[in-house]
């Protein structure tokens, strides 16, 4: 058998990640919308990178304020804690019936 420890991602590795994201992306995201952001503990790299795609939609519609990226982030981590985002492999690995 076979034992893995996964860990949250530390809060400078999701900084350093948000900035890549948005770097790669050719949008400065001002600092605040990084640390608001990053103080997210998501539950996977997956929705963090959409927090951050969320968050770089908003700068280039000229849309990015706090009440708009608490909207996105809340939105964001409501669908990923959902049992209806579940992928079928993941509830299948843990022996229950799929639908």
């Amino acid at each position: 058998d076979m034992v893995a420890q996964v860990a949250p991602i530390l809060l400078g590795e999701r900084k350093a990640y948000i900035e890549r994201l948005s770097r790669d992306a050719r949008v400065a995201l001002p600092a605040w919308a990084v640390e608001r952001v990053a103080g997210c503990e998501v539950p996977s790299v997956r929705v963090l990178q959409g927090a951050v795609n969320a968050a770089v939609m908003l700068q280039r519609a000229g849309r990015l304020e706090l009440r708009e990226l608490d909207a996105a982030l809340v939105h964001l981590t409501a669908n990923a804690s959902s049992p209806g985002s579940w992928s079928r492999r993941a509830v299948n690995s843990w022996g229950r019936v799929s639908p």
